[in-house]
């Protein structure tokens, strides 16, 4: 494996700033950037570069070289733009499957239970804390957990673009917190959702004895 310059003065330099294909007929005779001394070593005469990119995003350079003169003409280019293009397609989808795995673990390892839904309210996807959630309280999926109106709310989230915070709905003696935020541009909303019971439980007792030490002053 070998390192190779890629500032302004070098081939893969030049080729990246130039974002055209780069010919050389004859290294010894080239004036538009200096030659690697790895080309030196390996005696190269010609030979032809593209920028590896895509979606004006550089990822390298794609070369040919020979150890003897030679023209590289349109059929030679084309080839060459076609692998860097193929290449940088790879590059992209590597790089855009690598966010999605980590995407999906975030939502997978929150400790607070979260689902997907569809515009017809349908879920799409939900994390092991919201199936851990559902059989807390005696279902066996999120789906039946999910507020009545559940399909009003995320057609309401989708057509006006704002979020739904903080809105409870009861189930078998359990109280739930339910913050919608829609991504109008996939046309789903992601959903996050606490069981409140408990809590609510020890704020009326709170309010009660404030209340009773209220009383006893008087």
């Amino acid at each position: 494996i070998a390192v190779i310059d890629a500032d302004a003065s070098s081939q893969a330099g030049f080729t990246l700033q130039s974002g055209e294909p780069v010919v050389i007929s004859d290294l010894r005779k080239e004036t538009r950037f200096t030659s690697d001394p790895l080309l030196e070593e390996h005696r190269i005469v010609s030979g032809a570069s593209v920028a590896i990119a895509a979606r004006g995003k550089n990822y390298g350079v794609l070369a040919v070289y020979s150890a003897r003169p030679r023209d590289y003409g349109g059929d030679d280019l084309q080839f060459l733009l076609s692998a860097a293009n193929a290449l940088a397609i790879a590059v992209e989808h590597r790089r855009a499957e690598a966010e999605l795995r980590k995407l999906a673990a975030f939502a997978q390892l929150n400790p607070n239970p979260a689902l997907e839904l569809g515009a017809d309210a349908k879920i799409t996807y939900f994390n092991q804390s919201a199936l851990r959630l559902a059989e807390a309280v005696g279902c066996e999926h999120p789906s039946e957990i999910l507020p009545l109106d559940i399909e009003r709310v995320v057609q309401s989230c989708l057509s006006t673009g704002r979020s739904r915070l903080n809105f409870e709905s009861r189930l078998e003696g359990h109280i739930l917190s339910w913050s919608l935020y829609p991504v109008v541009a996939n046309q789903v909303v992601h959903a996050y959702m606490m069981d409140i019971t408990d809590r609510l439980s020890l704020e009326a007792q709170l309010r009660q004895a404030q209340k009773m030490e209220s009383v006893g002053q008087l």
